[in-house]
């Protein structure tokens, strides 16, 4: 499916596990963009914010991160 393959979905955990294959396949810049169907998206941007971003860091400055060649 088109969409999987550029954009991540689904709780924290499966987001996270998404942006760090888009890691690891070479991206370094992200654009976020919560799809929420009209509801507020606050929640969501705090859970991605607080929690997939920081884990995120965490995972490209580790070594377990794909290393640029």
């Amino acid at each position: 499916d088109m969409v999987d393959s550029v954009a991540a979905a689904g709780t924290a955990d499966e987001v996270l596990d998404k942006l760090k294959a888009f890691h690891d396949a070479g991206a370094r810049h992200f654009v976020f963009s919560p799809a929420t169907a009209g509801a507020d998206p606050t929640p969501i941007v705090d859970r991605l914010l607080g929690d997939v971003v920081p884990a995120l860091r965490a995972y490209a400055s580790s070594g377990s991160a794909t290393k640029e060649v």
